[in-house]
C-alpha cells in the first residue's frame, strides 16, 4: 500500500486513536502513562496501523512497545521525512 504520513502526523493520529491530548503526546511519551494505552488502546492502535497505513505487526510486537518512538520505529518504512 502506497500510504505515507509523517512522524508528526502518525503522532497526531496515535493521541486521537487512544483519546490522548496530541499535544501532550511525543517520541519520548511512555506509553504506560497515557489512559487510553490499555489492551482497547492496543487494539484500537492495532486497527489504525493497519487501516492507515497498511502495517500489521507480528503477533506480540505492540506489547513490547514502551514508548512512542518504538510504535514509529515499527512504522518507519511507512513516515515520510
Amino acid at each position: 500500500i502506497g500510504i505515507f504520513m509523517t512522524e508528526t502526523a502518525f503522532i497526531k493520529e496515535l493521541a486521537a486513536v487512544l483519546s490522548e491530548d496530541a499535544s501532550e503526546v511525543n517520541c519520548e511519551t511512555a506509553l504506560g502513562s497515557l489512559a487510553g494505552w490499555d489492551s482497547m488502546g492496543m487494539v484500537a492502535t492495532l486497527g489504525f496501523l493497519d487501516a492507515s497505513l497498511g502495517v500489521r505487526l507480528p503477533r506480540g510486537a505492540i506489547q513490547q512497545c514502551r514508548q512512542v518512538r518504538d510504535l514509529v520505529a515499527l512504522v518507519k518504512e511507512k513516515l515520510e521525512a
